[in-house]
């Protein structure tokens, strides 16, 4: 979560997608706590990628030696909880 300041008690989060597997022509996006109902396409665009802000270093795709295994024992749709995430700002 990020708190640039601007928004005394506000908490946003930023969401990175790796550019040439976004679907949109924006490949980071910004969100209030408030966000809801809307996914990540209705949070707000912001035209620099995660190596451009120093996020990452490299935007080179690489596979991991384990990510089978990793796959074969995670399950594709977790169930919910009923666990809530609240803010307190």
């Amino acid at each position: 979560m990020v708190d640039d300041g601007s928004n005394p008690g506000e908490h946003r989060m930023i969401h990175f997608y790796h550019p040439q597997l976004a679907r949109k022509e924006v490949a980071t996006f910004s969100a209030s706590a408030g966000n809801t109902g809307t996914g990540i396409f209705g949070c707000e665009p912001i035209n620099k990628n995660a190596l451009d802000l120093g996020i990452v270093t490299t935007l080179e795709m690489m596979k991991s030696n384990d990510q089978e295994e990793t796959e074969s024992i995670t399950p594709r749709n977790p169930s919910k909880t009923a666990m809530r995430v609240s803010m307190i700002g």
